[in-house]
């Protein structure tokens, strides 16, 4: 049953799915803020702080056995 003005929810994404995706738009955000450090201070250790953090994001996005394979 839903309230007036809200629409249905049919197909909620999977726990998996919605997680992998949370992952991924977080890595995305990671690299963009490594970018722009960079852009403000040239190289240093905060941008790869930040490239580092968006790999282990990345790593959290894959399926549970492609990461056991690595």
């Amino acid at each position: 049953m839903t309230r007036a003005g809200e629409m249905p929810m049919t197909n909620p994404l999977p726990r998996d799915e919605y997680m992998r995706l949370l992952y991924e738009q977080a890595a995305r955000e990671q690299r963009e803020l490594a970018e722009r450090v960079r852009a403000a201070h040239g190289r240093g250790t905060l941008a790869r702080d930040f490239e580092r953090w968006a790999t282990d994001l990345e790593r959290l996005a894959r399926p549970v056995q492609q990461r056991s394979a690595v």
